[in-house]
């Protein structure tokens, strides 16, 4: 089904469906099933960048990694290390959080990096982590995630939590950007950057500002939509601050 699905993709990867209706969605779902080692990139797509940025020459310079589909259980196993235990654990927490943390004089771990704990976890067979019977009903979500976690603790908690599907935990990225003299001030520190003066398109920056302030008003929009946005607009403040910190001013980040 891949050449169907990257088909539509291609066909619907582009600024006139970048806007909360039906193709959108679509494309979020393929967007999530094309690149599923990659983990959850919620920033701006390839043409939104082409745009945003002044430099396009390592936009395409990193290679995408190809999935070993020999089995389920297989690329399973890449999924959870590429995106588990590569990205969201060394990238992301042990990595990027920690050492902000630790500016602030915080400790920050991650509960799951005893080696003994990881060592027995990578040898459990995959129906242990994902019990299901088969591709096709686990791929409609007829399935049991984390289940050797549920199963141990199913006589120790109410049946409302173990029997309960599961559920990706993320930060509801709008309620940063609720207010609207806080988000002028964001919008202020981000056009004022260095960043944007040295790295972007200003053009482009006002444009998303001004478009993330009228849709932030409008009701009813997809969640997931508004997730992405405030999600794109705090990458730009988070690339502004350390852009100025770490950049122009010379701090030491490594």
């Amino acid at each position: 089904m891949k050449p169907v699905v990257n088909f539509l993709y291609k066909v619907l990867d582009r600024p006139a469906f970048d806007t909360d209706a039906s193709p959108y969605r679509i494309r979020f779902h393929l967007d999530k099933i094309l690149h599923i080692l990659e983990g959850d990139l919620f920033g701006f797509p390839t043409f939104r960048l082409e745009k945003l940025l002044r430099d396009h020459s390592f936009l395409y310079s990193f290679p995408h990694p190809l999935p070993d589909m020999r089995s389920f259980e297989y690329l399973y196993t890449q999924h959870n290390y590429k995106t588990d235990v590569e990205k969201i654990i060394n990238q992301v927490i042990l990595f990027k959080a920690s050492k902000i943390a630790d500016m602030f004089g915080n400790h920050l771990v991650f509960p799951y990096m005893d080696l003994d704990l990881y060592m027995f976890l990578m040898r459990l067979p995959v129906r242990y982590k994902c019990k299901g019977d088969s591709v096709f009903r686990i791929a409609k979500g007829d399935v049991t995630a984390k289940y050797l976690l549920k199963y141990h603790y199913k006589s120790m908690l109410p049946e409302a939590i173990t029997a309960k599907k599961k559920q990706g935990g993320f930060a509801p990225m709008p309620v940063f950007f609720k207010d609207d003299k806080q988000r002028a001030r964001i919008a202020d520190y981000v056009l004022s950057s260095s960043l944007v003066s040295d790295f972007l398109n200003r053009d482009y920056v006002e444009k998303f500002v001004v478009s993330y302030d009228r849709e932030s008003h409008e009701a009813g929009n997809w969640f997931w939509y508004k997730q992405n946005r405030a999600i794109q607009y705090f990458n730009l403040l988070a690339l502004s601050v350390c852009w100025e910190k770490f950049v122009k001013q010379g701090n030491q980040f490594f």
